[in-house]
């Protein structure tokens, strides 16, 4: 909370009502990096909003999140697709066996 109050006022009151959850610390550096290139607070706004813009325009074009996967007796199976097994078959012949001449 102190590094909110530490802002100044107009600083702030952006980031209330900010689209985007910013973080105090990421207000102050580029506060910082304005200042020290000798900007206006009008500008600092400035530079947050084009940031804020940004950031959102590269979430739009982000991919959507995937959902965790369904349970596998979830999944829809077109008709007469029988459903996996549940466990291995009792007898196999995978290899380790010989088969009787």
């Amino acid at each position: 909370m102190q590094a909110f109050d530490a802002l100044p006022s107009p600083v702030r009151s952006w980031l209330s009502e900010a689209a985007l959850p910013w973080s105090p610390a990421s207000c102050r550096k580029i506060l910082r990096q304005a200042r020290a290139r000798g900007e206006s607070l009008n500008d600092v706004l400035a530079r947050l909003d084009r940031a804020q813009t940004k950031a959102l325009a590269r979430d739009r074009h982000a991919p959507p999140q995937v959902a965790a996967a369904p349970d596998h007796d979830e999944i829809p199976r077109p008709q007469g697709v029988a459903p996996a097994l549940r466990s291995a078959p009792k007898s196999s012949s995978y290899g380790n066996e010989r088969e009787s001449p």
